[in-house]
C-alpha cells in the first residue's frame, strides 16, 4: 500500500567530519510531504536547505558525513542505502535541481548530450 506521504523526514541531522571532528549542520529536521503537496524550503544562506535536501537523495560521502535519523521516500528508508540502491531511487521517485547550473552541468558537452546521459541511466 502507498504512503500518503511521498517524503518524511524524522529527527534528520547531518554532521561533517571535519579535521576527524564531527560538526553538526543539520539538525532534528521534521517535515512530511504529501502527495500532489508542493513544499518550498526557504532560509539563509549557509542555513542547511541543500544539506538537508543532498541528504534525502543520498548524494553525501558516507565517509565523510554523518547522517541519523529517519528519511522515507513513498515509505522506503534511504538513509544507509548504498550507491547503487540510491541510483534506482534518483529520477524515479526523487529528482533534484541544483542551484548553480553552471556548476550541474558541463561547459565541455553539449546540453542535448548531458539529458540523454541521465535518461540512459536512469
Amino acid at each position: 500500500m502507498e504512503s500518503e506521504n511521498i517524503l518524511e523526514a524524522k529527527q534528520v541531522s547531518v554532521a561533517f567530519r571535519i579535521d576527524g571532528v564531527l560538526q553538526t549542520a543539520v539538525h532534528h529536521i521534521n517535515l512530511e510531504v504529501r502527495r500532489n503537496e508542493v513544499l518550498a524550503i526557504v532560509g539563509e544562506s549557509g542555513s542547511g536547505k541543500s544539506t538537508f535536501a543532498t541528504a534525502v537523495m543520498g548524494l553525501h560521502n558516507p565517509n565523510q558525513t554523518q547522517i541519523t535519523g529517519s528519511i522515507l521516500l513513498d515509505g522506503e528508508e534511504v538513509i544507509g542505502k548504498t550507491g547503487d540502491s540510491m541510483a534506482s531511487i534518483r529520477g524515479s521517485k526523487v529528482g533534484m535541481i541544483f542551484q548553480n547550473p553552471l556548476t550541474a552541468l558541463n561547459p565541455l558537452m553539449k546540453i542535448g548530450q548531458q539529458i540523454k546521459e541521465m535518461l540512459a541511466v536512469h
